[in-house]
C-alpha cells in the first residue's frame, strides 16, 4: 500500500493514518485525472474550433479571389466599352464636322445665288427709277 510520509504525521493536531494518506492520494489522483480529462476536452474543442475557423478562412479566401476576378473582368469590360464609346463619339464628331462644313458651303453658295438674283432685281429697279427720274427732270 502507501508508505506513510516520514514528514507528515500530524495535521491540524490530528494524527494522520495510512488510510487517510491513501484516501488523500486517491482523491488527488482522481482530481488530476478529471483535470486531465477536462483539459483534453478543451484541447479537442480548441482543435475543432481551429479547423472550423481555418475552413471558413479558406472559403472566404476563395470567395474573395472569385470576387476579385469578377471585379477585374468587369473593370476590363468597362474600359473596353469606354474605349469603344470614345471611338464612336470621335467618329460621329468627324462626321458632324464634315456635315457642318458641307452645310456651310451649301449655305454660302445659296447665299451668293440669292445675292446675284437680288442684285439683278435691284439693278433693274434702280435703272427703272433712274429712267423715271430722267423723264421727270426733262
Amino acid at each position: 500500500m502507501c508508505a506513510q510520509s516520514p514528514y507528515l504525521k500530524v495535521l491540524d493536531s490530528e494524527n494522520i493514518t495510512e488510510e487517510d494518506l491513501s484516501f488523500a492520494k486517491n482523491e488527488f489522483i482522481e482530481c488530476v485525472l478529471e483535470l486531465q480529462k477536462s483539459l483534453e476536452e478543451v484541447e479537442k474543442s480548441h482543435r475543432r474550433s481551429v479547423l472550423t475557423i481555418d475552413s471558413k478562412f479558406k472559403v472566404n479566401e476563395q470567395q474573395l479571389e472569385d470576387i476579385e476576378d469578377t471585379l477585374i473582368d468587369e473593370l476590363n469590360n468597362l474600359r473596353q466599352e469606354i474605349e469603344e464609346g470614345k471611338e464612336k463619339l470621335l467618329g460621329e464628331f468627324e462626321k458632324l464636322k464634315k456635315l457642318r462644313h458641307k452645310s456651310e458651303e451649301t449655305f454660302l453658295k445659296s447665299l451668293k445665288e440669292i445675292e446675284k438674283k437680288y442684285e439683278g432685281v435691284l439693278n433693274k429697279i434702280l435703272e427703272e427709277e433712274e429712267e423715271k427720274l430722267q423723264i421727270l427732270e426733262k
